[in-house]
């Protein structure tokens, strides 16, 4: 797992301009929706899988990828 891009993700929601953002697209109650989503450089795609809810995160800039998968009641 790269974490420098897990890294960048969050430091990017939490400043103030971009935590507009993910309200804007997210809600105020940050609930995860599936969908595609922007924030600068990043690409993040959110969706449902077998294995649960499906966060693919991708660095525009630099190609590099992460997969964050929270299990969902099987």
């Amino acid at each position: 797992m790269n974490l420098s891009v897990i890294y960048k993700f969050f430091q990017t929601l939490w400043s103030l301009y971009w935590w507009s953002l993910f309200n804007q697209q997210f809600g105020s109650s940050g609930t995860l929706s599936p969908g595609t989503f922007s924030f600068g450089s990043l690409v993040v795609e959110i969706f449902e899988s077998s294995e649960g809810l499906v966060i693919d995160i991708l660095d525009t800039t630099n190609g590099d990828q992460t997969q964050v998968i929270i299990p969902g009641n099987q």
